[in-house]
Parts: C-alpha cells; sequence; structure tokens
C-alpha cells in the first residue's frame, strides 16, 4: 500500500532540486490544469513568525462556525499529509495520488515544464490547489511558504483576507538583506480592495505597511488599531487574554491551550482576522472564536509533554523565533534551570540563535537530525555555542536519541529546539516517553 512518504518521493521526482522563487512556473501547471486556485475563497497568510499558529487559531474557529476548511501550511512535522488537511483530517492516499497523476501528466506534457520542472513547493501547492478545489470547501487558510510576492501560494485568485505576522530576518539569500526588503517581499501579498490586518511587528515597518496598501489600494489594518488586549497571561497549561474589538461590538475573555507569550500576540491577532472574517462568513460569533481558541492545536511549536519532568518542544529556526522562545521561557518558568537539547541546519543563522538562547543560561546539549544532509555537526554546533555564556559546558551527542534520554533522565525541565526538522525528528520519542510514563 502507498504511503504519504512515498506520495512524497513521488513529487521530489517530478520536481526541479532547491528553492526557486518565481511565479512562471507553477502560473503555467495551474494555468494548464484549468485555475482551481480561482475556485475557492482563501485567507492568505504571511510573515515570518506565527503563520502555522494563526492559520490554526483561523482554521479551528471556522471550524467551529460550521464551515468547511482546507488548510494548508509547510513545512511538515512528522508526515507530508500534515500539510494539507480539511476540517482539520488528512485525505486519504487515493486522492493525493489522483492528483499527483494529473500534475505528472501536465508536467510530462507540456515542453516548457518539461524542460524547466516546477520546484517541489510548487508542485505541492498545484496537488494542494486541486484537492482543496475538488473537496466542496467554503473557504481555506494558506499559508506561504517562503516570502510573499514570488511564493506559489500569491496565485490564489479568491483573497478575502490578508494576513501579516511578525516580520524578522530569514531566507536573506532569497529575500533581501535588510527587514525592509524582506517586508516588502510579503507586503506585496495585499490585494485591491481586500482587507489586510498587519500585526505590527516589528513597529517600525507599519509606515511601509500603509504605504504599500495604499499603493496597492488594499484595505489596511494594524492590529493595535482594530483591538484592545488586557489581562494577557500563560503557563505551562495554557495561555489567555482579554480582546476588545475597536470595529465592533465583540468583547471576550479567550483561552487556547497553545503555551507562550507570542501565542497570546498571534491569539489577538487571530482574533481579529475572526472579527474581519465575520462580516463575509457571518457563523462566525463570539461564541465559536471562543470555542475554536479553546480546540486550537499546534504541534511542536511550545508543545508541552509530561510533568516530572516537563518536555517541551518548540520549531524555533531563526532569530526572530528564537527571541520569542526565550521570552516565553523566561515567562514560563522564571529562575528554572533547563536543558535545552538544540539541533540546526547549517544555512540557517544558527549563531545568532544559540547567542539568544544563552540569554537564559541553560544547560546546552547539541545534537542532528539524522538523514538530513542540511543538518548541522553537533561538534560544530557545540564550538559555535562556546562563544557564549552557559551553565555549564556545552555537550555535543551525534545520536539525538541517546542525548534525548539523558537529557530527560537528568532535568526537571527539559527544551527541544533549534530545527522544525528536528522537532519532527524528535516528537515521536517524546509521544513514545510520555505515554510510558503515564502523562
Amino acid at each position: 500500500m502507498t504511503t504519504y512518504e512515498e506520495l512524497e518521493q513521488k513529487m521530489l521526482r517530478l520536481s526541479s532540486p532547491g528553492i526557486r522563487p518565481g511565479l512562471e512556473r507553477v502560473s503555467r501547471l495551474l494555468d494548464l490544469l484549468e485555475n482551481p486556485e480561482g475556485r475557492f475563497p482563501s485567507v492568505h497568510i504571511v510573515g515570518t513568525n506565527g503563520k502555522g499558529s494563526v492559520s490554526a487559531f483561523v482554521s479551528s474557529t471556522l471550524r467551529e462556525s460550521g464551515y468547511r476548511v482546507a488548510t494548508y501550511t509547510s513545512p511538515h512535522l512528522e508526515s507530508p499529509s500534515e500539510r494539507l488537511v480539511i476540517n482539520g483530517s488528512p485525505l486519504s492516499v487515493p486522492q493525493w495520488e489522483y492528483a499527483i497523476r494529473r500534475v505528472a501528466a501536465i508536467i510530462r506534457s507540456d515542453s516548457m515544464l518539461r524542460n524547466d520542472p516546477p520546484s517541489f513547493f510548487e508542485v505541492v501547492t498545484a496537488v494542494s490547489f486541486l484537492l482543496i478545489a475538488g473537496n466542496n470547501v467554503d473557504i481555506a487558510v494558506i499559508e506561504a511558504g517562503l516570502g510573499g510576492r514570488l511564493d506559489a501560494t500569491n496565485r490564489l485568485a479568491k483573497v478575502v483576507l490578508t494576513l501579516v505576522v511578525s516580520i524578522s530576518m530569514d531566507h536573506i539569500e532569497f529575500l533581501g538583506d535588510s527587514i525592509e526588503k524582506i517586508a516588502d517581499e510579503k507586503f506585496a501579498v495585499m490585494r485591491p480592495s481586500t482587507p489586510c490586518i498587519f500585526l505590527g511587528d516589528p513597529t517600525s515597518l507599519i509606515p511601509r505597511f500603509l504605504e504599500v496598501a495604499s499603493e496597492k489600494t488594499a484595505i489596511p489594518h494594524v492590529l493595535r488599531d482594530i483591538v484592545e488586549v488586557s489581562n494577557p497571561e500563560t503557563t505551562l497549561d495554557g495561555s489567555s487574554f482579554s480582546l476588545k474589538s475597536t470595529v465592533s461590538d465583540v468583547s471576550a475573555d479567550i483561552s487556547t491551550p497553545l503555551l507562550g507569550t507570542y501565542q497570546l500576540r498571534n491569539g489577538a491577532f487571530s482574533a481579529a482576522a475572526c472579527i474581519e472574517l465575520s462580516r463575509r462568513f457571518p457563523l462566525i460569533t463570539k461564541d465559536s472564536i471562543l470555542a475554536g481558541f479553546r480546540k486550537a492545536q499546534w504541534p511542536g511549536r511550545l508543545e508541552r509533554f509530561g510533568r516530572g519532568p516537563v518536555l517541551l518542544l518548540d520549531g524555533a529556526h531563526n532569530p526572530g523565533g528564537m527571541a520569542q522562545l526565550v521570552e516565553s521561557i523566561r515567562t514560563l518558568l522564571p529562575e528554572k534551570t533547563i536543558s535545552v537539547l538544540f539541533a540546526a541546519m547549517r544555512d540557517k543563522d544558527y549563531r545568532q540563535n544559540l547567542r539568544i538562547l544563552s540569554e537564559i543560561r541553560p544547560r546546552l546539549f547539541c545534537t542532528t537530525v539524522p538523514g538530513m544532509e542540511r543538518a548541522e555537526n553537533p561538534e560544530i554546533l557545540a564550538a559555535a555555542a562556546r562563544e557564549f555564556s552557559w551553565k555549564d559546558e556545552p555537550v555535543a551527542y551525534d545520536n539525538p536519541e541517546i542525548a534525548f534520554g539523558y537529557v530527560l533522565d537528568h532535568s526537571e525541565y527539559a527544551l527541544c529546539c533549534g530545527s522544525l526538522y528536528f522537532i519532527g525528528y524528535i516528537r515521536p520519542m517524546a509521544r513514545k516517553w510520555a505515554s510510558r510514563n503515564f502523562l
């Protein structure tokens, strides 16, 4: 029987290697597929950190409101099936197979695409749009892959709301070497006469956001101008805040199982997005927003396993995400000694991530992701870490399973971070450990 992993390999074989920004290939592919991207309304989410969490909040609220919702995110943690879910559930292997065969036939029959194949992300996006169009959804929540302007998801034709989350330095070789250049790539996805909400982080980008919105005749909103947030609280059991909309009559005390100070910001932002969506999707109510947030799940983002010891998994892999993670750890575990199991991709700014992580003075254990060519060597990570101050000398482990066991056996609080690929690798171990400990 075909597996999701085998389907992923089929799509890889159809694709050209590497990251290749540009819309020419995916546009031709979608045109030859008779433009499935134009057959469903969508929410388009761009930004550096928080896209997945916002996707989870908004999708959960739409489901609780009674809508049939497609959610497209990337990358996956454990299975390629996570990338596209309908009402929270993955599609069957036969559905994926059918859509992949259609895309493969187009690529092989068209001389342009045969000679210049789409990238893997472009193939997955085209397959996913085809699947969404064929599944009779009311709305799709679509997360951009990289940047925005030249991202395959920017071919969406019926965007009803654009969301721009936190922006920070990442993928500078593709998006630009300044925060302003990166922001312009993301702001470029705004549509004429379509509302767009910007989280407003960093605040220095707000004037540019408003300027680009004016150029594109979009309808801009900055989060701080449309909601008031009070009583924020995050613990190891979840997060909560009070929210009052300044553009509607919605006022609510919202709680979610998602942890971290950054989920308070993401949550307020998502609630504002749901209030805006309710103008077009009237089944969204205060009660469905509350229920959606209570049921929201987003694995691998300050995800907790166990109580003694406490194990946290977080996919922070760029300086902006790592700064948010450190802020959250300071709030959740003040004055506690944390053991950190860290792995990173060599093309990421792991030195800066390690510098930020060292601010909480944890014990550091560096490891790798087996089978991942991009993964940095643990000894190199540990050597880079020694430039900064830690509770003890950083230690390198070639075997992440041995490192995982050692950290849990010798810690009251443990954190795995540094790469989403690493979290995807370690998460099955975390589940197995938690079930064995009945926690």
